[in-house]
């Protein structure tokens, strides 16, 4: 029996049908692997995310080829979200300097329950990843300006020490999943001292509701 020919109407359809399936359930997989990531680190599987995504792990390695690639997802996904972070509070009107204070109180809120990104600085960083680290330093690097230049942390501190104090803190204290809320708050605090942050404000932050 011949093969029935497609229609040049139901050959354009399919494809288009295909990559707006495609891109959905990659979507469904990359905000289940950060629920499942964030929950067990790099120990989460694909069989979890599977199940939370309420997909196949096919559909899973079809939008991710090897575990790499989805870890990698996740981790450009939360460095660009810690970069819209940064960004609201470079933009939140309050006084000078204060929207640094904002981002770190929120940057240590957020690792406590979002750690992938965080094991991934353990190793090598691929390209992608970098490049996303990258983007988010940008705009910190604009609050830290904003910082220093209102008095509010020391004068002679420039952006890697920022860089190495906070992701220093931020995976030594990701390595135990027990690391309790008081535990980061007090992390939180000391980095905000060492950079001469006055103590008061390390310890309850420049305004009630930060980056809103």
């Amino acid at each position: 029996m011949m093969p029935h020919p497609i229609s040049p109407a139901a050959a354009e359809a399919g494809p288009r049908l295909t990559r707006r399936d495609a891109i959905r359930n990659r979507e469904l997989v990359v905000r289940a692997s950060l629920e499942v990531f964030s929950e067990h680190g790099s120990l989460g599987t694909v069989g979890q995310v599977a199940e939370r995504a309420g997909v196949g792990r096919a559909t899973v390695y079809r939008s991710f080829p090897t575990r790499e690639a989805l870890m990698t997802a996740v981790g450009v996904r939360q460095l660009s979200e810690l970069g819209e972070v940064a960004a609201r509070c470079l933009a939140a009107p309050g006084a000078p300097g204060a929207g640094f204070i904002d981002y770190v109180f929120e940057l240590f809120a957020y690792n406590r329950v979002n750690r992938l990104y965080l094991e991934l600085f353990r190793g090598e960083l691929n390209a992608e990843v970098r490049a996303a680290r990258d983007a988010t330093r940008l705009v910190v690097g604009k609050l830290i300006e904003q910082a220093r230049a209102s008095g509010l942390v020391r004068p002679d501190v420039i952006d890697d020490d920022f860089n190495l104090l906070a992701s220093g803190l931020a995976v030594q204290l990701s390595l135990d999943v027990s690391t309790d809320s008081e535990q980061w708050q007090r992390g939180r605090r000391l980095l905000l001292l060492a950079l001469g942050v006055p103590d008061d404000i390390a310890t309850h932050g420049s305004r009630p509701n930060p980056c809103a």
